[in-house]
């Protein structure tokens, strides 16, 4: 029986301004490939904003186009560590990093990295992994997996894409993606400037702040 891939054994290609599963020569308005795209910018400066505002230590889970890792290092923190599972996009965060001593780059999924004993203890974490499956249950409500010290401050991506509004999630309205207890909520305004259905969909994105 052979195995089937994952998000990891799909290759990627990049472009000027985006990250695709395939290879297309444009953008167009309903493209479902992209995975990333540089209208995140605000979203992202944001977030950075959020997971840094207590200094110290930094976790990011997913370093996609590193837009939010690029945001983070503007901050006063003292270390920054981003896991990436995926190949190709882990050797982008290692070329990246080459020039900033305060970063460690780990190729694993975050799952793994925490059984194999990789992570410590943080300030902050930025989490946006390509999985996002019982994500709340096993790192953050689990009182095992002890990765965040008193204060530390987590936030994650929560956009809306279109597979949820079909699913009946209402635009502009908080889909949650992640439901741990004791997170905060505010609407960011934002709209991309195209409709990429992989992509949050419409003006209103909902920030997370979850303080441990």
């Amino acid at each position: 029986m052979q195995n089937q891939k994952g998000f990891n054994d799909i290759p990627l290609f990049f472009h000027e301004n985006y990250i695709s599963i395939e290879n297309p020569n444009y953008s167009s308005q309903y493209h479902n490939t992209i995975i990333m795209h540089d209208c995140e910018h605000p979203i992202m400066e944001e977030h950075a904003k959020i997971c840094t505002k207590n200094g110290g230590d930094i976790l990011e889970v997913g370093f996609g186009m590193g837009i939010v890792a690029s945001y983070i290092q503007k901050h006063k923190i003292k270390s920054h560590t981003i896991i990436e599972s995926h190949p190709q996009i882990a050797d982008k965060a290692r070329e990246w990093a080459l020039n900033k001593p305060n970063v460690k780059i780990i190729e694993d999924t975050w799952q793994n990295a925490y059984d194999k004993g990789k992570l410590k203890t943080y300030d902050g974490i930025m989490f946006d992994p390509s999985d996002f499956s019982k994500a709340e249950e096993i790192l953050f409500i689990n009182p095992k997996i002890p990765i965040t010290k008193p204060g530390c401050i987590l936030t994650y991506y929560n956009g809306l894409i279109f597979d949820q509004i079909m699913q009946g999630y209402k635009i502009n309205e908080n889909p949650e993606n992640l439901k741990i207890p004791g997170t905060r909520y505010y609407p960011f305004k934002w709209k991309q400037n195209t409709l990429f259905h992989t992509l949050h969909q419409g003006e209103i994105y909902w920030m997370s702040e979850k303080i441990f």
